[in-house]
């Protein structure tokens, strides 16, 4: 499959010779390939505060709805919390969620007065083959956690502090910082589905715990996170192990054809 990048296909006795931009890619390829699941049903969990993407009722403009995390919903509990990845290039890949089909994208404007932009759901008759908007790039880090960029903004997909209410907060992007040093822009991505062991995110060690934020609303975030100087939450270098529940959870909905959505 990376073949192509090369003057020729790389073996093993000629990895040395591979120069460190080449071998830096040639490995990050195979790392995504063996890790990411594509075509399936996956859940995409926020491992600093314990929850999972979920597509959002609300719109942020007709055709387009708010993205959310939810510690209430998880994909072995709600299709809504369901979501398929495929490639669309080398590096790159669309997120479409499960039931409506819909895009995971980024809003083209910045929230007002600052350099965060609300995570969206574009309507399905999007193409991610030619919208970067649609494109997202996951970068691999220790524990099977990965950082999501979106390839259009060139910004990090992260959660947001305040609660919109007990369960559930808004996705956010930020078009500054690094996972690397910031726990609020790590994911884990989870195949789901009746024969998949549920995966507990308390049980990784960033795992917030309760949140300490109030019920806020929509117009309250946005005047919290309009500071164009603050940066994510919980700014510190993790090494959480990804440790998988022994209980098994069943699942509630039957998991439609991935052909259908």
């Amino acid at each position: 499959q990376v073949g192509h990048l090369f003057k020729k296909p790389p073996v093993i006795r000629d990895i040395h010779f591979l120069t460190h931009t080449e071998l830096h890619l040639y490995f990050l390829l195979i790392f995504m390939a063996a890790t990411l699941p594509v075509g399936v049903p996956v859940g995409i969990g926020h491992t600093w505060q314990g929850s999972w993407l979920c597509h959002d009722v609300a719109e942020y403009e007709p055709g387009f709805h708010y993205t959310v995390t939810s510690d209430a919903n998880t994909p072995w509990s709600t299709e809504s919390a369901c979501w398929i990845l495929e490639r669309c290039g080398d590096q790159s890949y669309s997120i479409r969620h499960f039931v409506t089909g819909e895009w995971l994208a980024c809003a083209e404007e910045f929230m007002p007065g600052a350099r965060r932009r609300y995570a969206l759901t574009a309507p399905p008759s999007g193409d991610p083959s030619t919208d970067r908007m649609l494109q997202w790039q996951f970068k691999p880090f220790e524990g099977g956690l990965f950082g999501l960029k979106n390839v259009g903004a060139n910004d990090w997909i992260y959660v947001g502090e305040m609660q919109m209410d007990a369960h559930k907060r808004h996705v956010l992007t930020f078009s500054c910082g690094d996972p690397a040093e910031a726990a609020a822009m790590l994911w884990v991505v989870q195949p789901a589905g009746p024969s998949t062991t549920p995966l507990s995110l308390k049980g990784l060690g960033i795992w917030s715990g309760a949140s300490t934020s109030t019920a806020r609303g929509r117009e309250n975030e946005e005047e919290e996170e309009s500071d164009e100087d603050a940066e994510p939450m919980a700014l510190s270098k993790t090494t959480a192990v990804c440790k998988r529940t022994k209980n098994k959870r069943s699942w509630v909905h039957r998991l439609r054809s991935c052909a259908a959505v």
